[in-house]
């Protein structure tokens, strides 16, 4: 932390959702739709909506990794996710982020232990959808970020790609 924020990054507490989703409790919705990496370029425009600049090659590079999968709500968000974990998620509206992690969730089952990490302050509508969901918050260390006065919002950063 002391070495990133030397660099000039800024320190924003965050908390990881790491439980059992609780049967029932969430849906899919059926406005988002299963995409692939042809459709890059809706995540691009959200991305540069959302984060001020699109990562393409990082999310090619994602949806390579065995059972990662691209969701798409129209051209509003996006959300690339595994069997057990939500690996980013960006929308245009907290509408949009909220179906797209439900229906994350939903696919990933009831009773089964998901996580969905770096969750700041801002990410209230993730947080209440965890929550909601049945999913426990614990502290999960600092989302660190630099040129920005704030994290991404609505956004879920992938750690490694940020």
């Amino acid at each position: 932390m002391a070495l990133y924020t030397s660099a000039g990054f800024s320190l924003h507490p965050a908390v990881i959702g790491y439980g059992t989703v609780s049967p029932g409790t969430v849906n899919r919705d059926q406005r988002v739709r299963h995409a692939d990496a042809q459709q890059v370029d809706v995540v691009d425009a959200v991305d540069r909506h959302v984060r001020g600049s699109a990562r393409s090659i990082d999310i090619v590079a994602m949806l390579k990794e065995p059972g990662c999968r691209l969701l798409l709500l129209e051209d509003r968000g996006y959300a690339v996710a595994k069997d057990d974990r939500i690996v980013t998620l960006g929308a245009r509206d907290e509408e949009a982020a909220t179906a797209l992690l439900k229906t994350a969730l939903a696919e990933m089952g009831g009773g089964k232990v998901v996580q969905v990490n770096w969750l700041t302050a801002k990410q209230q509508w993730a947080i209440r959808s965890l929550v909601t969901s049945g999913v426990e918050l614990s502290p999960y260390g600092p989302m660190m970020v630099r040129g920005l006065s704030d994290p991404p919002y609505p956004y879920i950063p992938s750690g490694g790609y940020g």
